[in-house]
């Protein structure tokens, strides 16, 4: 389930990149997206962190 998350937040983050490859935006608006592209990364890379982490518990048990 754990990877199905982080495989759904990088697919929204490559939807958004690819629709607004050809729009043109403002200054303030790319910057906006571009915040929020980096924010999906970063709950991307937590998943993952925490989908290995809860691994290694589970081998150690």
């Amino acid at each position: 389930v754990i990877r199905m998350i982080e495989k759904e937040v990088d697919n929204v983050k490559h939807s958004i990149l690819d629709r607004l490859r050809n729009t043109k935006v403002d200054f303030w608006d790319g910057l906006f997206i571009s915040n929020f592209v980096e924010s999906l990364e970063k709950i991307s890379d937590l998943v993952e962190e925490v989908s290995d982490i809860l691994q290694m518990t589970v081998l150690s048990l």
